[in-house]
C-alpha cells in the first residue's frame, strides 16, 4: 500500500501490555516502520497495566529517541479490557486501530486500514485458528455468538478479537458509555452497521496478560449477554411463568388425586422430583438476577474505570509539528517557536 493512502488521516494505535520488557522494543519498532509506511501522522499509545518488569523505564527510554509514543500506567493491573479502553480514552486521531501485540500480528494493520478506506466505520479482527480447531470451545463459540445475535438484535462476527479499527464517531460513542468496560466487545455494533472483518490467524505465546480460563470466559460472556440487551430479562419472565405454571399444575394434580384414586401410594419420587425441578428454577431466576444487580452496581458507583498512575510522551512529538490547524499562515504561524511548540497540542488534529 502506498504512503499517500493514508496521507491526510491521524491514525491512533492503542496497544495494551503487561511485562513486556522481553518484546516491547521490537514490537515498538515494527509498529513505527508498518505505520509509518502508510500514514504520516499517527501516535502509539502504550498503556502498561501494572508492568512489575522493565517495561516502562525501557518505553521511557524509547520516548527519547522515538516519535509520538504516548505512555500511560495504569495502577493496579485491571486487565487487558480496561487498558484497551483506557488507551481509546486517551487516543485522538481519526481512526484507533486496537492491537493486543502478543497475538494480533502488526502486520495486519494495512489490511485494516484498507477495509476503512472501503467506507467501513468498524473493521474487526477475526481469528480464524480458533473457529476451524472442531473442538468443543469453537461449537461453544458459535452457538454463543448465535444467542448474542438473537438477544440483542445485533449481527457479530464470531471469533473477533482485540485487532479492531475504529472511525472517531464510533470512537465518540464507546467514550460516552459507562459501562464501556464491560461491553466493549459489541458497542461499535449499536452505532454502526458498516462493518468488515478480516480474517487472521493469532499468533501462539504467552501473552503477559495471560489466557481467560473457562470460567472468565463463561463471566464475561453472561456479563456482556446481559448488559447488552432486556430480552433475557424478559426470559426470565417466562421461566418464573412457566415455573409457577408448573407448581400450579402439580398442585392440581395432588388434589385430583386425593380426590379420585382411593389408593394413594406415598412415594418420594412423585414429590422429590417436582421439588427438585423447582428448585432449579428458583437457583436459576436468583442467579441471573444477582447478575443483574452486580452489573448495576457497577454503573451506579462513584468510582472511576481506570486510574492513570503516570503518563509520559516522547520528548519530540511529530504531532506538534505537522498538525496544526494553520500552517504557514494566520496567527498560530507568527507565534514564537517556543508558544507555538507550548500551543501545538491543542491545535493538532482532532
Amino acid at each position: 500500500m502506498s504512503a499517500g493512502a493514508g496521507f491526510d488521516t491521524f491514525v491512533s494505535v492503542v496497544v495494551p501490555l503487561r511485562n513486556a520488557a522481553a518484546h516491547v522494543e521490537a514490537t515498538l519498532a515494527e509498529i513505527d516502520a508498518v505505520v509509518g509506511k502508510v500514514f504520516r501522522h499517527c501516535e502509539i499509545v502504550l498503556v502498561d497495566d501494572g508492568s512489575r518488569d522493565q517495561t516502562v523505564p525501557i518505553i521511557q527510554r524509547i520516548q527519547k529517541q522515538m516519535k509520538n509514543v504516548q505512555l500511560y500506567c495504569l495502577h493496579p493491573q485491571y486487565g487487558f479490557d480496561i487498558a484497551l479502553i483506557a488507551g481509546i480514552d486517551n487516543s485522538i486521531g481519526d481512526y484507533v486501530i486496537t492491537l493486543n501485540v502478543e497475538t494480533d500480528p502488526v502486520a495486519m494493520i494495512p489490511q485494516l486500514w484498507a477495509k476503512a478506506q472501503e467506507g467501513y466505520e468498524l473493521v474487526c479482527g477475526v481469528d480464524v485458528r480458533q473457529l476451524r480447531e472442531g473442538n468443543y470451545r469453537s461449537w461453544l463459540k458459535r452457538l454463543y455468538y448465535r444467542v448474542l445475535t438473537a438477544m440483542t438484535g445485533l449481527v457479530i462476527p464470531p471469533g473477533t478479537s482485540g485487532a479492531c479499527l475504529y472511525s472517531r464517531r464510533v470512537v465518540s460513542y464507546i467514550t460516552q458509555n459507562r459501562d464501556r468496560h464491560l461491553l466493549l466487545k459489541i458497542l461499535p455494533f449499536f452505532i454502526s452497521n458498516r462493518v468488515a472483518t478480516v480474517e487472521y490467524s493469532a499468533l501462539r505465546g504467552s501473552s503477559g496478560f495471560g489466557r481467560r480460563n473457562a470460567w472468565g470466559n463463561i463471566t464475561r460472556g453472561v456479563t456482556i449477554l446481559l448488559g447488552s440487551s432486556i430480552r433475557p430479562l424478559r426470559l426470565l419472565t417466562l421461566t418464573a411463568f412457566l415455573a409457577s405454571s408448573g407448581s400450579l399444575l402439580f398442585a392440581v394434580y395432588v388434589v385430583a388425586v386425593a380426590l379420585f384414586k382411593r389408593r394413594v401410594v406415598e412415594g418420594w419420587i412423585t414429590l422429590a422430583l417436582p421439588m427438585a425441578v423447582m428448585f432449579f428454577f428458583v437457583s436459576l431466576i436468583l442467579g441471573m438476577l444477582s447478575e443483574y444487580i452486580y452489573i448495576l452496581a457497577q454503573q451506579s458507583g462513584n468510582r472511576p474505570t481506570y486510574l492513570v498512575a503516570h503518563e509520559s510522551l516522547s520528548s519530540v512529538l511529530d504531532i506538534q509539528q505537522k498538525l496544526n490547524v494553520v500552517e504557514g499562515s494566520g496567527h498560530f504561524a507568527s507565534l514564537p517557536a517556543e508558544e507555538r511548540q507550548r500551543n501545538g497540542g491543542a491545535s493538532s488534529g482532532q
